[in-house]
């Protein structure tokens, strides 16, 4: 999985090549490619949740406009602080822990979401959504900037961002399922798909 192939990346620099093959002949890794994008995207489907199923939530659990303000706040806030606590814990870690935090966070953030009874843990929940997604940021552009290879950097970005916005599709269309089967019904699909990631 993403976690084995990008468990030798460290720092913000491409690896170094120890053959004395050009650096533009490093053969791209395209299957680590599509997971660390996939990875992204699972984390961008829980942040992106709250906003289009906020109005069923709150009638559910009796909340206000005020309240989901606040709800949206922790969320970009945790996303902003982990995108720089991420950034600085990436050259000690390295990217297999960053992700792996980041995606336990994503899927515990889901779960507490689904699980709500009142504001406070719905609130819990975005912040650890948040972070989920502020920690993947980092660790995820390295490692798909290195899994495709230094000449396709271009690329790379490109794609990492593609899987943010499948992530915002994917979101839009768990909104609708809520609508119809509950809103808790798409946070735990969104837990699975940070299950999935990780695996």
């Amino acid at each position: 999985g993403i976690l084995h192939t990008v468990r030798d990346m460290s720092g913000g620099q491409p690896l170094p090549a120890t053959t004395g093959a050009p650096v533009a002949d490093s053969k791209p890794q395209w299957f680590g490619f599509v997971l660390a994008c996939a990875a992204y995207l699972s984390a961008s489907v829980g942040e992106s949740l709250i906003s289009p199923l906020f109005p069923t939530t709150a009638n559910d659990l009796d909340l206000d406009l005020t309240l989901g303000g606040v709800a949206f706040g922790l969320l970009t806030g945790s996303i902003a602080v982990a995108n720089i606590v991420g950034g600085r814990l990436l050259p000690r870690l390295g990217a297999t822990r960053v992700i792996r935090i980041a995606g336990l966070l994503t899927m515990v953030g889901a779960l507490v979401a689904a699980t709500s009874s009142s504001f406070l843990p719905l609130a819990l929940a975005q912040v650890l959504l948040g972070a989920g997604s502020g920690f993947y940021f980092p660790a995820g552009i390295q490692a798909v900037g290195t899994l495709a290879g230094p000449s396709r950097k271009g690329f790379a970005m490109g794609m990492f961002g593609v899987a943010f916005s499948g992530g915002l599709t994917i979101a839009a269309v768990l909104a609708a399922v809520g609508a119809d089967h509950g809103w808790r019904v798409s946070f735990v699909i969104s837990a699975v798909l940070a299950a999935a990631a990780l695996v």
